[in-house]
């Protein structure tokens, strides 16, 4: 653990974040200070915001969906047993990948850790699109965890 200075946590809030959550737990328990969260929402309606008639609606939705977001993360961390404080926790709209990818770059993360949804295709498991597309190109260690 001591070869990583700064991590990165990706998670959804998806049912099988409380399995990576503990699993996480045990890896990083003594280094939680080093440990940086990301959820990404996927935003459909980002590139919608100009065709909004300048309503504002759209902003205030996103604004809603973020809100709900940062409690529900909130929650699962500290079910987990994660102290992880409010300046290293971090909520983006966007494409998921895309997202983590480019927050690790400015966090000059060492290591980034995903849960992985594999696609059982029988005697080949293979990453879920996010995980898959986080590997590719990325300048940090990735630690891809099954969910």
């Amino acid at each position: 653990m001591t070869l990583f200075n700064r991590l990165l946590l990706a998670i959804d809030l998806s049912p099988a974040a409380d399995h990576l959550l503990s699993r996480v737990h045990k890896f990083c328990y003594d280094h939680m200070d080093r440990v940086h969260v990301v959820h990404v929402l996927r935003s459909d309606f980002i590139l919608a915001e100009e065709s909004d008639g300048g309503t504002g609606a759209l902003a205030a939705e996103q604004k809603r969906l973020k809100d709900q977001a940062s409690v529900s993360l909130s929650e699962i961390l500290v079910r987990n047993g994660f102290n992880i404080s409010a300046n290293r926790i971090v909520i983006r709209a966007g494409e998921p990948a895309t997202e983590i990818k480019r927050l690790a770059h400015d966090l000059e993360a060492d290591l980034v850790i995903v849960g992985s949804h594999n696609r059982d295709s029988g005697w080949l498991n293979l990453p879920g699109a996010t995980t898959n597309c986080v590997l590719q190109g990325i300048q940090s260690d990735v630690m891809a965890v099954r969910v």
